[in-house]
């Protein structure tokens, strides 16, 4: 099911909350016939994909490369038209709520990446914590899952201790986010962090569906946002991972048999460690970047350098 409308001629995706008439956002696609002027010019960066690109990097793109993959990658365009017009209105949301710059937004495992990665490069100061399998309320009092999301939080530039002499000094919060069903897993994730040392006079959690639908009436014109919703519900773990960049993450397997836990945090430690987001991925934040930079609304954050 489509959100935002695609043709063959352009992507739109139009929210007249985000912008006004200026929401607008058309991505004209080239003529095949007036595509690519030379193999050398549009040659990709040879660690294409197996790191992350920043906005930097899309700076540096000529023109025909973005063409091209703007031509080449048809599902990375649908779903980065879908998530920048949700991402720029959750933006508005929590911009409106915290205060502009005035909040990390944590996105909890993979559902929601996708939309994470619009507000990253929109100037958010934005966290990845790869986490799945937050099922068994019985393991969570293990310390060592604490240390877990310290050390995924820790490596991206934000501390327990930072986050605090944050809140001091501005009132700035830590925004854990999910996309949630019955809301079991952003629960289990509230106590891990606060068993972490994030505590709770500075840490929020949210879940993601339920900020989206108590927005303004705007953002849901033609029911744009239960559409979004639905989709990103029904979306397998492949379909994140693929656009968002953020690995399943299976922290915690649990013999029934023996009514214990097992934790997977050395793998985990690994994973983030050796961090590789994916071709797709990198070129889905390379289409986000773009579509963001046509309505004037690309913005770097430094502190988003060492982000996932």
């Amino acid at each position: 099911m489509r959100i935002a409308p695609i043709s063959t001629g352009n992507i739109y995706t139009s929210p007249s909350f985000a912008r006004g008439s200026a929401a607008r956002l058309t991505l004209t696609q080239p003529r095949r016939d007036a595509f690519l002027k030379s193999e050398k010019e549009v040659q990709m960066p040879q660690d294409f994909g197996r790191r992350k690109f920043t906005i930097r990097d899309y700076n540096r793109l000529r023109g025909a490369q973005i063409r091209k993959i703007l031509e080449g990658q048809p599902d990375a365009a649908e779903a980065a038209a879908k998530n920048v017009a949700m991402g720029i209105g959750l933006k508005k949301i929590l911009d409106g709520k915290y205060g502009k710059d005035n909040y990390i937004f944590v996105s909890l495992g993979r559902s929601p990446a996708q939309i994470a990665r619009v507000l990253e490069f929109s100037g958010v100061e934005v966290k990845y914590i790869p986490a799945s399998n937050l099922n068994y309320p019985h393991c969570y009092g293990n310390s060592e899952i604490a240390d877990y999301f310290n050390f995924v939080l820790s490596k991206q530039g934000l501390t327990k201790e930072k986050a605090a002499e944050n809140f001091e000094k501005s009132g700035k919060k830590v925004v854990v986010c999910d996309y949630t069903q019955e809301g079991i897993s952003l629960r289990k994730a509230e106590k891990v962090m606060h068993r972490a040392g994030y505590k709770s006079k500075f840490t929020d959690f949210i879940s993601l569906n339920e900020e989206l639908k108590n927005g303004p009436p705007e953002l849901n014109q033609n029911q744009a946002v239960e559409k979004y919703i639905k989709v990103l519900g029904t979306l397998g773990g492949h379909e994140h991972k693929k656009f968002g960049g953020v690995s399943h993450a299976k922290m915690i397997s649990y013999d029934e048999r023996y009514d214990r836990c097992y934790d997977n945090l050395e793998e985990l430690g690994y994973l983030v460690t050796n961090y590789v987001p994916g071709e797709t991925a990198s070129f889905y934040g390379l289409i986000v970047m773009h579509m963001l930079k046509k309505c004037g609304l690309l913005r770097e954050n430094r502190a988003n350098r060492e982000a996932l």
